[in-house]
């Protein structure tokens, strides 16, 4: 190790003898001497303590140079530390009142020089002093008894660079700490960060939670609200006044015996009585039709609550839409006419309101003639503009007025009602809000839905559809059926209105009461959502995740086939869906006596071997007790989709002109072709595939199928009813067959 003269680390107290300590006064930079005894200081050495004597020659200090330390070498030995000995002989000459001159520092000895070449720095690293001090090297021959002014000099500087390092590992250590500090209060604020960062999200996430309760709150109002949305028509270009009309169409000559002439403002402005004759000039036709007219008027008080009867105010209201639906087209004006009479100068706005709801009836079943039409429609825009949207959330005249005029262009598009509204229909339209409808599904559950005059089937399954979540591409699986109390089951056309049909029930209901004495006769009719369509359901595209609800109920359907008997199954087929079913819908618990109606059909249900088929039925859930209900819902759809009959739609057609099949059949139309099934037997004659059907055909009451290839054909004739759906579902099937294959 190469010689230096940069300070050495040194001690700032060091014990000279048991009683005596000595230690550097920094101020003044000398040294004092402390009895440990009597705890007195002093400034000269000790008369009690002789002074040592040492060659400080034989002591090298030198620096390691891969550490850049300075260590003392001292004959053969190492150390980090200053000698004890180099520090009290230091001490005790400078405690002498005179020092020899100083002398220049000597090279090392040739013993020291080979133990600090030879060492390579200590054997082992001594840990580092509390207080280091760095003294220069000893000058050559000096002895403690002797230093020169250089020496002094070099302890001084020993003494004073020992207070910097002392400064500078405290500054190290303060700093170290320092960072120490401001990593935990960094990381304590990082924690509190964190934390308010969890409090804000779990607040943002309540707040999210709450604002899409209230948004799905306000989505089911606004849903049920925009079915009562109808297109308005803008205005028309020349406003017509009711006082031209009146003029031409209505009776002025009436009043006292003479029949003197009013105004039309006195005709067309309410009052609460009676009139003695119609608003219309009905001319020759005047007799019967005056009768029926001031008994509309009569109803119309009693609706809007001007005048007390038996009645009740909806029925007021039937009565009006009863006689005038299928009664001459003067007749219903003169019923519109009268609504105007009621809703203008009503000095009471809940009696003025209730003649507009009553508006709103009437103009959802028939509309006025093209002869008033006009100016009823400017009295309702002139009512719409002259009155503010309702600020209440309650409906008032602007919002009723809109509605009848949106109602009339409905009604004037698509014709009069086939049936007279409900009670149910007639409140709901003049409080401005839907129908609430039930939607029976297979597997016992309900939905409901919301209808206005002219929701068809097809809106109310897309409604079904939204509220179960079933992905756009396979909603054309899915159609809304009319189930009779006899459980029979009939498609519903598209464009058919689901409110007339349910006025249907409501007639028939009432016409089988009054024949039958039996009040516990079932006449109910459903509304039922069933499979239509037996296509593969498809991923949702915007998920890319599968239809779960589009696939349970395709399950559920052919749970409900099985059961009803639609199709021709074995009786272990049987057995093994009912034990998949038990298991998807109660796994793990046995089955009970009562189970057996619900997951077989009747024939083996109430036959006579119910106890075997109830082991058999306990043993089966045993067999599948591994297998999670979704599992047991696939292995179900794997068993029934094997049958060639899956997903046929049964037709029942009487043939003609055919010598090769039986008189009576079943057409049976599935995703696959045709099949042909005997009526008596229920056995297969012959099936087609889509490939081996060119074309086909059907009128109101046959269908027809050609059959072969392009080259050669034959046809079958079949006599139906159902031509017009059978033609749909082929089309339907191939048309996805050809979608799926390009």
């Amino acid at each position: 190790a190469e010689r230096t003269t940069e300070p050495l680390m040194a001690t700032a107290a060091h014990s000279i003898s048991p009683n005596w300590t000595v230690a550097l006064d920094a101020a003044s930079s000398r040294w004092y001497y402390v009895n440990n005894s009597t705890r007195t200081t002093q400034w000269n050495w000790p008369d009690d303590v002789p002074k040592p004597e040492i060659n400080v020659e034989d002591i090298q200090f030198a620096k390691d140079p891969t550490s850049g330390k300075i260590y003392y070498a001292e004959g053969t030995s190492t150390t980090w530390d200053v000698p004890t000995a180099v520090v009290a002989a230091h001490v005790a000459g400078l405690s002498e009142a005179s020092s020899p001159k100083a002398s220049s520092p000597a090279s090392p000895s040739p013993k020291a020089k080979a133990a600090a070449s030879g060492a390579g720095g200590p054997a082992a690293a001594p840990a580092a002093p509390g207080a280091p001090a760095a003294p220069a090297a000893p000058g050559a021959g000096s002895t403690v008894f002797g230093f020169s002014d250089q020496m002094k000099a070099a302890w001084m500087d020993v003494l004073l660079s020992a207070k910097e390092e002392a400064e500078l590992y405290i500054s190290n250590r303060n700093a170290k700490f320092s960072r120490l500090q401001q990593f935990k209060v960094k990381q304590a604020e990082r924690r509190e960060k964190e934390q308010e960062r969890k409090a804000a999200e779990a607040k943002a996430e309540a707040a999210e939670a709450e604002e899409d309760k209230i948004l799905q709150e306000q989505e089911a109002k606004r849903t049920m609200m925009d079915l009562l949305e109808v297109e308005v028509p803008p205005p028309p270009a020349e406003s017509k006044s009711m006082e031209e009309y009146a003029s031409s169409y209505l009776q002025l000559n009436r009043k006292g015996l003479f029949r003197s002439a009013t105004t039309v403002d006195k005709l067309l402005t309410f009052k609460n009585s009676l009139i003695s004759m119609a608003l219309h000039d009905f001319g020759a036709a005047s007799s019967d039709l005056t009768a029926t007219a001031t008994q509309m008027w009569k109803n119309v008080l009693g609706f809007i609550g001007e005048r007390s009867s038996g009645k009740d105010t909806d029925g007021h209201a039937e009565k009006i839409v009863k006689v005038a639906l299928h009664a001459p087209e003067e007749l219903r004006d003169e019923v519109y006419v009268q609504l105007i009479k009621a809703a203008t100068g009503n000095d009471s706005p809940a009696s003025e309101l209730r003649a507009w709801g009553l508006m709103g009836v009437v103009s959802g079943a028939f509309a006025p003639s093209t002869t008033l039409r006009p100016y009823f429609e400017s009295f309702c825009y002139s009512a719409m503009t002259s009155n503010a949207p309702s600020e209440t959330g309650e409906p008032g005249v602007h919002e009723f007025a809109r509605y009848v005029i949106g109602r009339i262009a409905k009604v004037v598009k698509l014709g009069p009602r086939r049936e007279v509204p409900t009670a149910a229909e007639i409140s709901a339209c003049a409080s401005l809000l839907p129908v609430v409808v039930r939607v029976d599904l297979l597997d016992g559950g309900f939905e409901f839905g919301a209808a206005t005059s002219w929701t068809t089937p097809h809106d109310l399954k897309e409604q079904m559809c939204d509220l179960m979540g079933i992905a756009e591409p396979n909603r054309e699986c899915f159609a809304i059926y009319e189930m009779t109390p006899k459980l029979e089951e009939r498609y519903l056309e598209p464009d058919e209105r689901i409110l007339d049909l349910v006025s249907y029930w409501q007639r028939l209901h009432d016409e089988t009461e009054k024949k039958s004495s039996d009040g516990g006769v079932n006449n109910t009719y459903k509304l039922v959502l069933k499979v239509h369509l037996y296509h593969d359901v498809v991923p949702d595209p915007a998920t890319h995740k599968p239809d779960e609800a589009a696939e349970k109920l395709m399950w559920v359907q052919a749970c409900y086939d099985v059961v009803s008997e639609r199709y021709p199954a074995t009786a272990e087929h049987c057995l093994e869906v009912a034990t998949l079913n038990r298991q998807a819908e109660a796994p793990g618990i046995p089955p009970t006596d009562k189970d057996l109606a619900r997951y077989f059909p009747a024939k083996l249900a109430t036959g006579i071997q119910r106890k075997a088929l109830m082991v058999e039925f306990a043993e089966g859930m045993k067999a599948h007790a591994d297998k999670t209900p979704s599992e047991c819902r696939e292995a179900v759809m794997k068993i029934v989709r094997s049958w060639r009959v899956y997903g046929s739609t049964f037709f029942y057609c009487t043939c003609s002109m055919s010598t090769s099949l039986p008189e009576e059949v079943f057409l049976a139309v599935n995703p696959q072709g045709i099949l042909i099934i005997d009526f008596e037997n229920k056995k297969m004659v012959s099936q087609y595939s889509y490939t081996e059907i060119p074309t086909w055909g059907h009128s109101g009451t046959s269908f027809v199928l050609h059959v072969g290839n392009l080259l050669k054909q034959s046809k079958l004739y079949f006599n139906t009813e159902m031509g017009a759906e059978i033609n749909q579902l082929v089309r339907a099937y191939i048309a996805r067959s050809i979608s799926v294959s390009a």
